[in-house]
């Protein structure tokens, strides 16, 4: 099991640098604030809030929350050397709910006028009149409070229009060094800047800002059989962590090469290893599975599971939110409940369920501060890399893209298009064309073979490749 010290190195180690660092730059031509006060106004913010709620309290509410949000990001796409799209946005959001006892309603606006809000909360008010009491409803408790931490997530991009514009061509032009390689759904750089705050009239009032950068590049390649796409791609809160243009560029024309020549495999059963890219879908559907809203409603195929084993002993699953730098870090959830570290599974039981407040009123349970999902997971890893896993599997598909598909969550059933590549004595022989695989998830869970230490730390669940048995594949 990993500590946090560990978790926390294995996030910076799995960070390659860029080439030469993202600083301040001289282009004059900016979309985005280079500073959270010329951003957003905390204060202005929490009047808002402050405006919403005495609105719904003069109305006759019992109890009010609501969500405030505010987006600016700033999108380039390059293709063939040329700057094809360039778009900016900019959004105001705000949520209220309004209790009036045991019934509530909400309303929504994207117009942060004081008419427009006004208007937003009579109409969550006028809703509650409507709705069916439900004793399960409510604001949290006055006992849960989170407790306010600088987890560092907002670091602008100190970088020009033209400059965004220079890098996404140095991607493009570096993943069409190959000649098989004959056109390219363009290269695109992103950077965005989100605020939001929560607020309730049991005086809860949290706010946090962070920021998101990112490149993606699309080469195409080509051979007799036709047309194939590849990708690859880096995010981060922090720009100085982002992958060089050059990097991603490379990668992205290597799986496109790497997939051509794709063979049809016959039926069978086999083996199956996600690759890193991917894996996190597997981990994903485990924490969909336990999260609250499916157990109350008896429509989980794990049903009530803590306590139970559901994959083999060497299994470990946890969540840690207060990563410092961490995009997926958060100290308080969308319904301004406190996160806090946990273990989800632990030597292959499950510990916990993922509880909204409602869900856990419902179950008559505790609130797991998981209003929204998960944030930072860490998946410990059992091999040193994907090559040991790979022959300690010896022969099966090695997964790399999906193509559709999700799992049934009342059944366990699973069924998804997918490409990847077939390995034999460990060692990868040749592309597979899209063939679908299908299992049940209870035998997928309880068929982990074992987790390479390739780690991706761009998804929210930190995991390396995943083997498992269990799958039957489709094919000629």
């Amino acid at each position: 099991m990993q500590n946090k010290n560990t978790q926390e190195k294995s996030m910076q180690e799995n960070h390659t640098q860029a080439k030469g660092a993202y600083s301040r730059t001289n282009g004059d031509v900016r979309a985005l604030p280079r500073s959270e006060q010329e951003f957003v106004s905390k204060e202005a913010f929490a009047a808002k809030a402050a405006f919403v709620l005495e609105k719904a309290r003069a109305l006759g509410a019992t109890d009010a929350k609501v969500y405030l949000s505010e987006t600016q990001s700033v999108n380039l796409e390059v293709r063939d050397q040329q700057v094809e799209h360039l778009g900016f946005e900019r959004d105001h959001g705000m949520s209220v709910t309004v209790y009036r006892g045991q019934q509530c309603g909400s309303a929504t606006a994207s117009d942060w006028s004081e008419s427009a809000l006004s208007r937003a909360v009579q109409m969550a008010y006028q809703m509650s009149q409507f709705s069916q009491p439900d004793p399960y409803l409510g604001i949290a408790e006055d006992h849960h409070h989170a407790t306010p931490r600088d987890l560092q997530r907002y670091c602008p991009w100190d970088i020009s229009l033209d400059e965004m514009a220079t890098l996404a061509k140095r991607m493009e032009n570096a993943s069409k060094t190959d000649k098989r390689i004959v056109n390219t759904d363009g290269a695109s750089i992103s950077s965005s800047h989100s605020a939001y705050l929560y607020a309730d009239s049991r005086g809860r009032s949290y706010f946090e800002a962070s920021t998101d950068h990112g490149m993606t590049c699309v080469p195409i390649a080509q051979d007799e059989a036709g047309l194939i796409r590849g990708y690859d791609y880096t995010v981060d809160c922090r720009p100085d962590r982002l992958l060089s243009p050059e990097t991603i560029g490379e990668n992205a024309a290597k799986m496109a090469i790497s997939n051509l020549g794709g063979r049809p495999i016959k039926t069978q059963r086999l083996t199956v290893v996600f690759d890193a890219l991917v894996a996190a879908s597997y981990w994903g559907a485990y924490c969909r599975a336990i999260s609250g809203r499916l157990l109350y409603r008896k429509e989980s195929f794990l049903g009530e599971c803590q306590g139970k084993a559901i994959f083999p002993h060497f299994v470990q699953l946890e969540e840690n939110p207060f990563i410092i730098g961490d995009r997926c870090a958060g100290w308080f959830d969308e319904e301004g409940l406190p996160t806090r570290e946990a273990t989800l599974i632990q030597d292959g039981t499950a510990q916990q369920y993922l509880l909204d407040l409602y869900s856990a009123r419902r179950m008559n349970l505790a609130p797991t501060g998981h209003g929204g999902g998960v944030h930072r997971c860490f998946v410990t890893p059992t091999h040193t890399s994907q090559a040991a896993l790979l022959k300690e599997v010896g022969s099966g598909l090695l997964v790399t893209e999906f193509m559709g598909g999700y799992p049934n969550f009342m059944t366990g059933d699973y069924s998804r298009g997918v490409s990847g590549f077939w390995f034999e004595g460990g060692i990868i022989q040749y592309p597979v064309k899209t063939v679908t695989l299908a299992g049940n998830m209870k035998d997928l869970f309880a068929g982990c073979i074992g987790i390479a230490n390739d780690l991706n730390t761009r998804s929210g669940i930190v995991t390396g490749s995943v083997a498992m048995e269990g799958f039957t594949l489709a094919g000629i």
